[in-house]
């Protein structure tokens, strides 16, 4: 993403994520005519569909962000079907903090279905909404260097931006 100009922001997210849209949109609409069958899966089972555009990084976000590119979507025709759910972006370290609470029993479509219907959390990345809304203890640290350095980071700052209250924020 280009820092500081909007329209090549735009143009970036047309790029990444409405030609993305297009893709999973071309991809919903065979599976639903039957041009691409899937083993043990038939479209008449698939009641919503939860289309997720994966980015290597996180989009720069700002209330707004969610809204201009579901509209982008939405205008070039893509994911306009009333049994498909509003687009989410997410990127690989999210993927990381999903795939924990994956293996404690939450599923993809529960986490996707219960964002999108926040009103607040619908707009903001999935990072915050899971951060804010998972507070069972099923969230646990990553492994790695990066992702503990994320967390003692986070585990600071997650006062001041969430007013979040916890053993770990208690403990800085």
């Amino acid at each position: 993403m280009i820092t500081g100009d909007l329209d090549a922001f735009k143009e970036d997210l047309s790029t990444k994520v409405v030609d993305a849209a297009k893709q999973i949109d071309r991809v919903i609409q065979d599976f639903t005519a039957g041009k691409l069958p899937l083993a043990d899966w038939s479209p008449a089972e698939i009641k919503r569909y939860y289309p997720v555009v994966v980015t290597v990084s996180p989009l720069p976000v700002f209330l707004s962000t969610y809204d201009e590119v579901r509209g982008m979507v939405a205008n070039a025709g893509y994911l306009t079907s009333t049994n498909i759910a509003e687009l989410e972006i997410t990127n690989v370290g999210e993927l990381e903090m999903i795939e924990s609470l994956l293996e404690d029993g939450h599923t993809l479509v529960q986490i996707l279905e219960s964002k999108t219907q926040d009103k607040f959390y619908r707009v903001i990345p999935l990072w915050h909404y899971l951060y804010a809304t998972i507070n069972d203890g099923t969230l646990r640290k990553g492994g790695s260097h990066l992702s503990t350095q994320r967390e003692v980071l986070f585990d600071k700052i997650s006062p001041l931006l969430f007013n979040i209250q916890g053993k770990d924020v208690n403990n800085t």
